[in-house]
């Protein structure tokens, strides 16, 4: 409503009253990182009857618009939405009615298109001592980030560290609070942290975040004070220069959440959803944040060394900064493992049909570790020379 006032200071009535109504929607969230070439997408927050206009960012920043629904209710959905390879794949939504009345557009959803590294070839594992001697070959591949080699089934060429915040490389930003205790979740003090608001003025979700230079993620440990655990709560990673939603949380239980998140990264952000509980009410207290991050070897060959004696089974494959693995080569080592003896009791009868011999013999006594199998070798008269029959 609107009132006229003279320059004497007196005010007219209230005119008519118009409503206006100011409104986001959003898309609802889909895997950060596939492989597929289209995916389907879907949100809410729109008005029944509302066209709803999927827009896509363009190299230049700029949005454009892809295609157009009419949502059903307050939800709409896209279908089969074109996936370009690597990080380009930004979307929001707008919605408008009848009237030309056009929404606030949705935050952007990003989505990597991205295939798995090649698996690595050629690969050999030779016994020298007690060690073992790994080598391959592989494709270069600009997006990989090492070779996973995994021995007996347990990963044996990688180093997890802890993430140390460093003020003159690194930065921690949030949306409410003093700025003093924007650093509190990484001083590792659990009787201190940083009080996030889920329900702020203008409504919007609250948010903390840290950013570092580029380093693989292993894990990301988050703590909230058990007296106040957030409604729900979100994770995101900043990843080529975009921020991917990674998790949703909703309803926690237990103060510490642990979260694998093996990409590249250049930061986290921790998103408290809106709520609409009124603060102080809803100021859940985030404790202590962490993350882990992980290297592996880059190239071949590599040592593993020490072993025990006996059969070792290495399975390698590629790894990606996306964390897409590719398949697995194999290979056998055997350690401080003598020949196996010859087998025993060798028979030769004649086979239930027309033709055939029927060969049996008995396996060494114990059996040696790492045995793979026979080989039968034939000789045309006694005392050979043996040819490969089978294996």
């Amino acid at each position: 409503r609107v009132s006229a006032v003279d320059e004497a200071g007196q005010e007219s009535d209230l005119s008519s009253s118009v409503t206006a109504e100011v409104y986001t929607p959003s898309l609802n969230h889909v895997l950060p990182v596939t492989t597929f070439a289209s995916t389907a997408l879907s949100g809410a927050g729109a008005r029944p009857g509302d066209l709803v206009e999927l827009r896509a960012r363009a190299p230049d920043g700029t949005f454009a618009t892809l295609a157009s629904v009419t949502s059903a209710d307050s939800t709409f959905a896209f279908a089969d939405v074109n996936l370009n390879p690597g990080s380009s794949n930004v979307w929001q939504v707008i919605a408008s009615d009848g009237a030309g009345n056009r929404s606030r557009p949705s935050a952007s959803l990003v989505v990597v298109r991205h295939d798995p590294p090649a698996a690595p070839e050629d690969l050999t594992a030779a016994a020298v001592g007690n060690d073992v001697d790994i080598s391959w070959s592989a494709l270069p591949d600009p997006d990989s980030t090492g070779f996973r080699i995994s021995r007996d089934g347990a990963v044996v060429n990688e180093t997890v560290k802890q993430l140390i915040f460093d003020g003159a490389t690194q930065t921690v930003t949030a949306s409410s609070g003093p700025a003093g205790d924007w650093l509190t979740p990484l001083d590792s003090d659990p009787l201190t942290g940083w009080q996030g608001d889920e329900a702020p003025t203008p409504p919007s979700p609250a948010f903390w975040q840290w950013t570092w230079p580029a380093a693989e993620l292993e894990e990301i440990t988050v703590t909230w004070d058990n007296a106040l655990l957030p409604s729900s709560f979100e994770v995101d990673i900043q990843a080529d220069g975009e921020w991917l939603w990674w998790a949703t949380f909703p309803t926690p239980t237990l103060p510490t959440t642990i979260l694998a998140a093996e990409v590249e990264a250049t930061g986290i952000r921790i998103r408290l959803r809106e709520t609409g509980c009124p603060w102080p009410a809803c100021a859940p207290t985030l404790v202590e944040v962490s993350a882990s991050t992980v290297t592996r070897t880059t190239a071949s060959p590599y040592a593993d060394q020490g072993l025990t004696p006996g059969a070792h089974h290495y399975d390698l494959s590629q790894v990606n900064r996306w964390g897409q693995q590719s398949p697995s080569a194999t290979a056998v080592a055997l350690v401080d493992v003598a020949p196996p003896a010859p087998p025993q009791d060798l028979t030769v009868a004649a086979g239930t049909s027309c033709g055939t011999l029927a060969i049996s013999w008995q396996a060494p006594d114990p059996v040696p570790p790492g045995l793979a199998g026979f080989r039968i070798l034939r000789g045309e008269t006694s005392g050979g020379p043996y040819l490969l029959r089978t294996e």
